[in-house]
């Protein structure tokens, strides 16, 4: 479904689709995904780069289960907030977000995540805001401690209480902002 004009995908649109393989959505031009678009969705990759997200709202990507890549990289608007609980459920090997702007993390914005990669990369994106507990309960699916959260290079003026409670981390980049 590339290179078409979708420019919402609406709650419960793509529940409960088990693909042995990929869904790509990419270069679509879509800016909403409603809360619940994906539900249960059981792929290999979700590519939804080249997009105009403007938000992420919560549930977007809830009970989502990924065997590889979570492709958010290079919209090409800038997406103002991921906000609560976006993620909460979904289990992915690696979140991609390069090239894309993002605002805020508010408050549980990637509460529930379970990420395989030992590396989240979040920098570079220009957040400015990282709101209570937005990457706490963001664990590893083997349990064990992430190697390096990385949020440098970003212009992070405000840090919430507990942003980053319960996150199990060997190294915790901040630098550059």
């Amino acid at each position: 479904l590339d290179a078409n004009t979708v420019g919402t995908i609406r709650s419960g649109a793509l529940r409960d689709l088990e693909l042995s393989g990929n869904l790509s959505l990419r270069d679509n031009g879509i800016a909403t995904v409603e809360d619940g678009a994906f539900a249960t969705l059981r792929a290999a990759n979700l590519d939804l780069s080249g997009n105009s997200l403007a938000r992420i709202v919560g549930g977007a990507f809830r009970d989502i289960k990924l065997s590889a890549t979570l492709d958010l990289s290079d919209n090409t608007q800038p997406i103002t907030a991921i906000e609560s609980h976006a993620f909460a459920g979904t289990e992915v090997d690696k979140l991609d977000v390069r090239g894309s702007s993002i605002g805020r993390l508010e408050a549980h914005a990637l509460s529930g995540l379970v990420h395989s990669d030992e590396t989240v990369e979040l920098q570079g994106l220009g957040l400015s805001f990282v709101g209570s507990g937005a990457l706490s309960n963001l664990t590893r699916a083997d349990g064990s401690a992430f190697a390096r959260v990385d949020l440098s290079d970003n212009a992070i003026a405000t840090v919430e209480e507990g942003a980053f409670a319960t996150l199990r981390a060997a190294d915790l980049d901040l630098s550059g902002n």
